[in-house]
């Protein structure tokens, strides 16, 4: 693909993303931590206003004058994108644009070929569009020759570009989709950032005297006592995976299924106060072990209490999905909603993937559930009807945990097996 057609299908892939962003999720947090949706997009439109003078030959101050005769940013941000985009598009594409590498544009850093502007374009497009469909739920799949077009230059953008351009790289699998490598090199790390997030969260609801400690969770047989107390004693467990990772040394999560259960127990006897800083310690543990790991000790092999052999970066996803789902089930008023849409996709994801192993290659798939909010469809073994809603509660039903939806002809969703 020419760079051109590379720039204008990341333009487009982009652009998508932000017409999807629904009434209420402008202010929704974002990956790229220091902002949040309409921050993000603002940064991409003044970016894209600034190409046409720029590529006209002018200084950053003449720049800068031209684009604000443009005015400032109304309250259509999309609007305001599609502008923005027709004006870099055009420049780019005007002939002469990118000729030679005499032809040069004034950047913050200096005076730099135009081709190479046109790149560090892209790169941001690219990560860009994932940050805001990872925001609004909506992950961008982006046409395979795109991030082919801009892989390989990517490490060569970021070596360019001033210090704190881009947060430091985080580890990626070397067997990982190249998109997913390309946001590693980025700073892009969204499980750890769920982690931060729904512990948080988690904190936030955990704060309850023994007596509503002791009144029924949201699964059965269990206390919030019990919900608690496993939160606690899981996140050190999954610090016994962490050790392992930064020393090599095998260190499972749990002696065995009994000394699991046993450890459960135990805490429920704890007092209500022990049992918060027995949680918010062990929380606060984990994330410092990982928080220590280098790069390499990052994709050491660590076995998950399931017997599964996974990269240690799998243990972020793994708290994530425990704090925020147990979150909900610790019945103080949490729900699905209150979740980020990109953790809820990949919840369904990872949920959706668990049950077709489960049922085998050969098993019919004509169950089919549709996120209305995103337009995501997807299939899984079940009798042969649609079930549509709100991706929150898609997520939720998938999960096993109480939900709204409803088949088309107003039946209950069909009941679904345990995943875990």
């Amino acid at each position: 693909m020419e760079l051109i057609g590379t720039f204008l299908a990341a333009q487009a892939a982009f652009g998508d993303r932000v017409h999807a962003v629904g009434d209420n999720q402008w202010s929704l947090p974002t990956p790229d931590t220091e902002w949040d949706v309409s921050d993000l997009v603002r940064h991409l439109v003044e970016e894209h206003r600034w190409a046409g003078p720029l590529l006209t030959g002018l200084d950053l101050d003449a720049a800068a004058a031209a684009v604000a005769e443009l005015g400032p940013l109304g309250p259509d941000l999309a609007g305001d994108w599609d502008q923005a985009a027709a004006v870099s598009a055009k420049a780019f594409g005007a002939p002469g644009a990118l000729d030679g590498l005499d032809g040069s544009v004034a950047i913050t850093r200096g005076r730099v070929p135009a081709r190479e502007y046109l790149e560090e374009m892209i790169l941001d497009l690219v990560v860009h569009a994932w940050d805001l469909g990872m925001a609004i739920g909506q992950p961008v799949r982006l046409d395979e020759d795109v991030v082919a077009a801009i892989f390989p230059l990517a490490q060569a953008i970021v070596d360019r570009t001033p210090p704190g351009m881009f947060a430091p790289a985080v580890p990626a699998g070397a067997d990982a989709p190249p998109l997913d490598r390309l946001v590693a090199l980025t700073g892009r790390f969204p499980a750890r950032q769920w982690m931060r997030d729904g512990t948080a969260l988690l904190l936030s609801q955990a704060d309850l005297d023994d007596g509503a400690l002791a009144a029924p969770s949201g699964l059965p047989g269990w206390s919030r006592k019990h919900v608690l107390a496993h939160l606690a004693a899981n996140a050190e467990a999954l610090g016994h995976l962490a050790h392992w990772a930064a020393t090599g040394e095998p260190t499972p999560m749990y002696a065995s299924a009994e000394d699991r259960a046993a450890g459960i127990e135990a805490g429920t006897r704890r007092s209500a106060a022990d049992l918060a800083a027995w949680l918010r310690d062990s929380s606060a543990a984990l994330a410092a072990a990982l928080d220590g790991l280098s790069a390499e000790q990052w994709r050491t092999e660590v076995k998950t209490a399931q017997g599964r052999l996974v990269p240690a970066t799998v243990v972020p996803w793994i708290r994530s999905r425990e704090v925020y789902v147990h979150a909900v089930d610790l019945a103080t008023g949490v729900g699905f909603g209150d979740m980020p849409g990109g953790f809820l996709m990949a919840l369904c994801e990872d949920v959706l993937g668990k049950r077709a192993a489960e049922a085998g290659a050969r098993a019919s798939r004509a169950l089919v559930l549709v996120a209305e909010d995103t337009g995501h469809r997807w299939e899984l073994a079940g009798p042969a009807v649609t079930v549509t809603g709100p991706l929150a509660e898609v997520a939720a039903y998938l999960a096993g945990r109480p939900h709204a939806l409803r088949t088309a002809a107003g039946d209950p969703a069909p009941e679904l097996a345990p995943w875990l």
